[in-house]
């Protein structure tokens, strides 16, 4: 990065390990990469929130990859009195549908949900 401050990322490795998610091994590691790959541009790893639907190989995860706490992570984290972000990155890795990203086996996150939250942080 050529700047550094005010800038966060927000990385989701969504889907989880269960038996029949044979992207599992690929999803965490393209998530792991980038995380690598954010730290080797400038940010902060404490800049960086890592939210995940299994355990984590080379980072720990900082919460699981549910809604709320994307919504968190987008809309009070990101805008920490302490240090707020002028740029937010996010980054979710896995499979979905039209209109969906699987956060885990039996849940997903709707892009109408989604966009609301960007609107939200961009006002």
């Amino acid at each position: 990065r050529w700047q550094k401050g005010g800038q966060k990322a927000i990385v989701v490795a969504g889907g989880g390990p269960y038996p029949s998610n044979f992207l599992w091994e690929a999803t965490e590691r393209m998530a792991e990469l980038s995380i690598k790959t954010l730290k080797g541009q400038g940010i902060a790893e404490e800049n960086i929130r890592y939210l995940s639907a299994g355990f984590g190989d080379q980072f720990l995860p900082q919460g699981p990859a549910t809604e709320e706490a994307i919504r968190d992570a987008l809309l009070n984290w990101t805008l920490d009195a302490d240090s707020p972000a002028d740029d937010v990155l996010l980054y979710l890795v896995d499979h979905g549908g039209p209109e969906v990203f699987e956060l885990a086996k039996k849940e997903q996150l709707a892009a109408k949900d989604l966009d609301g939250w960007i609107d939200e942080l961009q006002a």
